[in-house]
C-alpha cells in the first residue's frame, strides 16, 4: 500500500493529463506572466482529500501589492465554476462547499482537478493543478484468506492478513486483534504494514487473529476474516498455583511476582525473563527465592513477565499506572498562519490507566459553542486498549478571532498535564489611506497621510523619488504602531522646490509587503523680483535694463514705459530669455521710468510683483573750434552738451585748474539751454588775450548721472605768413575732433 496522506497532503508528481491540460490553458491565454506588476500566490493550490457530504474549502489568495483590484475564477476538471446552491465563490478567493459531492468519476471515492486563476488589469496568473480526492474504505473482500506460519528453527510466528486488502484513501492504519482484543506483542512493524511478527511461540498466543484498518478521515473501520493459530505444547507442563498473576503498580512503586510450583519435586531452577523487549530491568530487580521483586517500577517495566521452570510457565502481567505523557504534539509552542488558511494541531497522549484528553482555547473547552462558533472543531482517535489517544484539532479557514492559546490537557486518577501553543494569524498589509497629489506654495507646510491594516501591524516608510525620508529639521516623520494597523504621516515645514518629487508610503509585514502608487507633490514659489538697478546709457547706443527674480512655474515677464505702454519685442526692444529689456538704439526719448512686472499662478492664486526702474543717458559734451584772434583781442570757446535728465553744470578747466570766472579779470561764463533738442550750451569768454592765456581747455559736463568725459581744445601763439613774411602774431587753436590748420 502507498504511504499515508493526510488532507493537506501535497503530491509532487504531474501527470500527462496535468501537462496537456496545462498546454490548453496556456494556448487559451489562460496563463499570463504578470511579475511585473507584482501579482503572485501567496501559497499554492496543495492536494488534499475531503470527506462526501461534509463542508470543504478551498483557498486561492493573490497578491499584487495593492496595485488594483484582484479576481478570482475556479475551475474544476478545466470547466469554470459559477455561484449555486451547491457552492459560493468568495471575493477573497475562497471557494466554499456546504455538502461537497462527488463528480460521479467511478475511481474510489472519486477525483477531481482544481485550478484557480487570479487576475489584475495588469495580466492573470494560474495556479497548479490540485488533486481533490473524496475518502473511502472498501468493505473487507469475503473470500479473503491468511495464514499462520510457525518456524521451529527460531520458535518464531508469522501472521500475514488475508488477501486480497481492502482498499482505502487515504492509506488505512493496520492494526490486529486477538480474539477480538487488540495485540501488541508482535514486533512493531508499522502502523502500514500488513504482516504481524512474534519472536517466541508459547501456547499462550492460542487464538484467532483478525487486522483491523482503520481510515482516520472516516473514522471507519473493516475487520478481516480471522487467522487461526494453535501452537502445540512440546514439553511436560509443571502446575503453578499463584493466582495474582495480574499485578499493577504507580510508578516509583514496587511488585513482587510469585512464582510456585505445586509438585512433588519443585525444580531446582527457576528462571524470569520478560517478553517485548526481553530484558529484565537493570539495576533494579531482586530475586527472594523463586519470587521477582521489582523496585522504582518504571513506565518501561509494563508487560508481561515469565517465570519458567523444567520446560514449563507461568505467566504474569504488568501494568504500571503513570501520569499522562504527551508523546507528540504539533506544531510546536508556536505557530503562525496566514488568514484564510488552514490549521490542523495534533496531541497524542500515553498513559495507564486510560487518559482524557480535550483542548482548550483561552481557557475555554473547544467543545462549548463559543469556540465552535469560531470554526474549530476536533476528533479523538484511541487504541484498543484506550491507553493511547490522539486529539486533533482543525480549523478550515483560519480567522483572526481564532488567534489565542491552545491547550491540549489530559489527565487520569495519577495527575495531569498539558501543553500549550500559541496560534499567531497573520493578516497581510493593506493599504487602508494612502498619500493624495498636493501643490503646495514655497515656504507653506503640508503633510502627508498613509494607512496599512495587516497583523502583526505592518512597518511602514517614506521614500522621496525612491529614497528613503528619515526625520531631520524639516521633515518629521511621525508612525503609530496600533493593534491591527500603522498610521504614517510625513510633516514637511517650510517646504522648499527640493520636497518636489515622487512620494511613496511602504509597508510589510511577515506575510507579504505593500506599496502605495507614487504620488507628486508640487512645491511652487510664486513669482518675486530679487533685485533691479537703473542703468546708465549712451545715446545711440544699447542699453539693458536688468531684473533678478524667481519662481516656480517659470513666471512670466511684463515690461512697461511710463507705467502706461506694454512693450514687446520688436524693431526697438527685445526682451531677453532672462527677463531683461535691451533697447537697442538709445535716444533722448527712451529716457525715463520704466516698470517691469513678473507673474505665474500657484494652486490656482496669481502671484504678481513689479518694480520701477530707469533708464538715463550719459551726457555728451563737444568743444567748438576756436576761432583766431589777435594778441589784445578776445576770443570765445563754445562746450555743448546733450544731456537727459539734463546736464546741471558745465565746468572749464585749463590745464588742470578749474578756469573760475568771478575774480578774475578778462574772464566771463556763461550759458544757454535748448530744452527742445535737451542741449546746454557754455561760453568761455577770454577778452584781451595775453600770453598767459595760452594752453589746453577742456570742459566737463555733470548731470544727474554722472560726470561727461572730457571734450579738449589748446590755444597757441604763432604769426601770420604771407609769402613767407610775418604778418602778424595770431592765435591758433584746435579741437580734438578736428585739428585747425593755419599757417602759423
Amino acid at each position: 500500500m502507498s504511504s499515508p496522506c493526510g488532507l493537506n497532503c501535497q503530491r509532487r508528481q504531474v501527470s500527462k493529463q496535468q501537462l496537456l491540460a496545462l498546454v490548453c490553458l496556456l494556448a487559451l491565454g489562460l496563463v499570463r506572466e504578470s511579475e511585473a506588476s507584482g501579482l503572485r500566490f501567496i501559497a499554492e493550490l496543495p492536494d488534499s482529500v475531503v470527506v462526501q457530504h461534509r463542508p470543504a474549502s478551498f483557498h486561492c489568495l493573490a497578491y499584487n501589492d495593492g496595485r488594483s483590484q484582484i479576481v478570482v475564477r475556479w475551475f474544476i476538471d478545466s470547466v469554470e465554476v459559477r455561484n449555486s446552491s451547491e457552492h459560493f465563490l468568495f471575493d477573497n478567493g475562497t471557494l466554499s462547499f456546504p455538502s461537497i459531492v462527488a463528480s460521479g468519476s467511478s475511481v474510489g471515492g472519486g477525483r477531481s482537478m482544481y485550478r484557480c486563476r487570479a487576475s489584475d488589469e495588469s495580466g492573470s496568473i494560474v495556479s497548479r493543478e490540485a488533486k481533490v480526492e473524496f475518502a473511502y474504505l472498501t468493505e473487507y473482500p469475503t473470500d479473503a484468506r491468511g495464514q499462520a506460519q510457525v518456524f521451529a528453527t527460531n520458535n518464531t510466528v508469522y501472521l500475514e492478513c488475508p488477501t486480497p486488502l481492502p482498499s482505502s484513501v487515504p492509506d488505512a492504519e493496520v492494526s490486529w486483534r486477538k480474539d477480538g482484543v487488540e495485540f501488541t506483542e508482535g514486533l512493531d512493524l508499522g502502523s502500514y504494514v500488513t504482516s504481524l511478527q512474534i519472536p517466541t511461540a508459547t501456547a499462550r498466543l492460542d487464538g484467532s487473529y483478525n487486522c483491523l484498518f482503520h481510515n482516520n478521515l472516516l473514522g471507519k473501520s473493516v475487520t478481516s476474516p480471522a487467522v487461526p493459530l494453535t501452537i502445540k505444547p512440546s514439553r511436560k507442563i509443571l502446575n503453578f498455583v499463584t493466582d495474582n498473576t495480574e499485578m499493577e503498580v504507580t510508578v516509583g512503586g514496587a511488585v513482587l511476582f510469585q512464582c510456585v510450583v505445586s509438585s512433588p519435586n519443585p525444580p531446582s531452577v527457576v528462571t524470569w525473563r520478560k517478553f517485548e523487549k526481553g530484558q529484565l530491568p537493570s539495576g533494579r530487580v531482586q530475586y527472594i527465592g523463586s519470587n521477582l521483586k521489582i523496585v522504582d517500577v518504571q513506565s518501561e517495566d509494563a508487560g508481561e513477565y515469565e517465570c519458567g521452570a523444567a520446560g514449563s510457565a507461568q505467566y504474569f502481567k504488568l501494568a504500571v499506572d503513570e501520569i499522562p505523557i504527551i508523546q507528540q504534539f504539533s506544531p510546536s509552542s508556536a505557530h503562525t498562519v496566514i488568514i484564510h488558511h488552514s490549521f490542523e494541531a495534533r496531541c497524542t497522549v500515553y498513559s495507564n490507566p486510560a487518559p482524557s484528553v480535550y483542548w482548550t482555547f483561552n481557557g475555554v473547552n473547544v467543545n462549548q459553542s463559543e469556540v465552535t462558533s469560531l470554526g474549530v472543531t476536533t476528533s479523538t482517535n484511541a487504541s484498543s486498549d484506550q491507553k493511547t489517544v490522539t486529539a486533533r484539532l482543525k480549523i478550515v479557514d483560519v480567522l483572526k478571532t481564532n488567534e489565542g492559546y491552545y491547550q491540549c490537557f489530559t489527565s487520569n486518577f495519577v495527575g495531569d498535564v498539558y501543553k500549550n501553543l500559541y496560534l499567531t494569524v497573520v493578516v497581510p498589509p493593506v493599504l487602508l489611506v494612502v498619500p493624495q497629489p498636493l501643490e503646495t506654495l514655497q515656504g507653506k507646510d503640508f503633510t502627508l497621510h498613509c494607512t496599512i491594516t495587516g497583523s502583526p501591524a505592518p512597518s511602514l516608510t517614506w521614500r522621496l523619488n525612491d529614497d528613503d525620508i528619515t526625520s531631520d529639521s524639516r521633515r518629521k516623520v511621525v508612525i503609530t504602531q496600533l493593534k491591527d494597523r500603522t498610521v504614517g504621516l510625513l510633516r514637511v515645514a517650510k517646504s522648499s522646490h527640493q520636497d518636489t518629487g515622487l512620494y511613496v508610503c511602504h509597508g510589510g509585514n511577515t506575510a507579504a509587503s505593500v506599496s502605495s502608487s507614487a504620488v507628486r507633490v508640487s512645491v511652487y514659489v510664486g513669482a518675486k523680483i530679487i533685485t533691479t538697478e537703473d542703468t546708465s546709457g549712451k545715446l545711440h547706443r544699447p542699453a539693458t535694463l536688468s531684473v533678478e527674480y524667481v519662481g516656480l512655474p517659470l513666471p512670466t515677464v511684463q515690461w512697461y514705459f511710463e507705467q502706461s505702454t506694454a512693450i514687446t519685442s520688436g524693431q526697438k526692444y527685445n526682451i531677453l530669455d532672462n527677463g531683461a529689456l535691451k533697447i537697442l538704439d538709445v535716444e533722448f526719448s527712451d529716457v525715463g521710468r520704466y516698470e517691469v512686472e513678473v507673474s505665474n499662478t500657484v494652486a490656482g492664486e496669481r502671484h504678481l510683483d513689479r518694480r520701477q526702474l530707469s533708464l538715463r543717458v550719459l551726457p555728451i559734451v563737444s568743444i567748438q573750434d576756436p576761432t583766431v584772434s589777435k594778441l589784445g583781442s578776445s576770443i570765445i570757446l563754445n562746450c555743448s552738451v546733450q544731456a537727459n535728465p539734463p546736464a546741471s553744470v558745465i565746468n572749464w578747466y585749463k590745464e588742470s585748474s578749474t578756469v573760475v570766472a568771478s575774480g578774475n579779470e578778462g574772464i566771463s561764463i556763461s550759458t544757454t539751454r535748448d530744452t527742445e533738442s535737451y542741449m546746454l550750451t557754455s561760453h568761455l569768454l577770454l577778452s584781451e588775450l595775453r600770453e598767459e592765456d595760452f594752453g589746453n581747455y577742456s570742459c566737463v559736463a555733470v548731470s544727474d548721472v554722472g560726470e561727461s568725459t572730457p571734450a579738449l581744445t589748446a590755444l597757441q601763439q604763432g604769426e601770420y605768413t604771407y609769402n613767407g613774411f610775418v604778418v602778424s602774431k595770431c592765435v591758433c587753436g584746435w579741437s580734438e575732433s578736428e585739428a585747425i590748420k593755419l599757417r602759423c
